[in-house]
């Protein structure tokens, strides 16, 4: 019983691990193709952003921009 135990607690951790490294990925893809449009563009997406998820916000900050 304790192994099961044992067995079925890290492969819940594990599975854990790996999802928070898919979103890092998914986050790092994502902000890097934001960040790599041009101004006009990510200033259109922004609008675009702000509409969706209102009265929540996400911010990008883009290296170049500060």
């Amino acid at each position: 019983m304790n192994k099961i135990l044992i067995v079925s607690l890290i492969s819940m951790h594990l599975s854990g691990c790996v999802v928070l490294n898919t979103i890092e990925v998914s986050a790092q893809a994502a902000v890097s193709l934001y960040c790599d449009a041009p101004q006009k563009l990510r200033l259109a997406n922004r609008a675009l952003v702000d509409n969706v998820v209102s009265p929540n916000k996400i911010a990008i900050t883009c290296a170049g921009d500060l």
